[in-house]
C-alpha cells in the first residue's frame, strides 16, 4: 500500500472514530442532565410526602386523643 493511500485510510478511520466518541458524549450530556433534572424532582417529592405524612400523624393524634377539630 502507498504511504498516501495508508494515510487517507487512517485519517478516515480515525475520523469515524471521533464522530462516534462527539455522538456518545453529546449524549451522555443529554442523559446527565435529565437524570439531575428527574433526581431533584423526586427528593422535593419525598420532601413533600414527608410533610404530608406528618401532618396526617398530627390529624389523627388529635382525633385519637378526643379532639373533635381536624386542624
Amino acid at each position: 500500500m502507498e504511504r498516501g493511500t495508508y494515510l487517507s485510510f487512517i485519517c478516515t478511520r480515525l475520523a469515524l472514530a471521533l464522530s462516534t466518541t462527539a455522538v456518545g458524549l453529546v449524549v451522555a450530556i443529554v442523559a446527565l442532565g435529565c437524570f439531575n433534572w428527574l433526581s431533584e424532582r423526586l427528593s422535593m417529592l419525598d420532601a413533600e410526602m414527608r410533610v404530608a405524612y406528618l401532618e396526617l400523624r398530627k390529624v389523627l393524634d388529635r382525633q385519637s386523643s378526643g379532639d373533635s377539630s381536624l386542624l
